[in-house]
Order: C-alpha cells, then structure tokens, then sequence
C-alpha cells in the first residue's frame, strides 16, 4: 500500500536537501566590514535558514509518519520508541545550544 503523505513528505524534504547546496552558488556576497547587509543578502539568509529548518521539520515528521507503516506491530513500537527518544534527544540538545548560543557562551 503507497502512502502518499509519507511519500511527498519525502519527496519534499529530498528537494529541499538537494537545493540547499545550491544555494551556496546563488548565495550574494556578504557586506564589507562595517556595512549593512544589501537587502538580496538578508531574503537570501532568510530563504536558506528557513528552507534548512523547514527541511529539519519535514523529514522528523516524514519519518514519523514512516514508522506507523511497518506492519509488524512489535518491531513498529520499538522503532517508534527509539525514533522518539532520538527526535526528543536532538530538541534537548537543539534547545541547550540555542540558548548557549544567544548568551554567547
């Protein structure tokens, strides 16, 4: 059985992943020192940490929603326990480094 959700999920977050690199092409130059940032650098940072989050957000929930199509009832539980405290790990650490990062530690 195709499940579509989980498979544009997928295809989705695969896109997004794919195009982050060429950003880096597009990616205008950054300002001189002492300069404000021209107004197509600050879309262009924008667009690529949105598209990078967004693509974090995509595939947690993508593979999410992977774990529910096992069909063996066991094997589901325990890969949605372990996929749960892998998910729950990272938002620890993401929260802990945030927060480290914006006192500037």
């Amino acid at each position: 059985r195709l499940n579509y959700p989980h498979a544009l999920l997928g295809m989705t977050t695969m896109c997004i992943g794919l195009i982050q690199p060429l950003n880096a092409i597009v990616r205008p130059h950054g300002p001189e020192e002492g300069k404000p940032k021209s107004t197509l650098r600050f879309v262009w940072e924008i667009t690529h940490k949105g598209l990078g989050w967004l693509g974090i957000g995509l595939g947690i929930c993508t593979v999410g929603i992977g774990t529910t199509l096992l069909q063996d009832k066991v094997h589901r539980k325990v890969f949605q326990i372990v996929y749960g405290a892998c998910v729950g790990s990272f938002l620890c650490f993401l929260v802990i480094f945030l927060s480290v990062e914006s006192r500037g530690l």
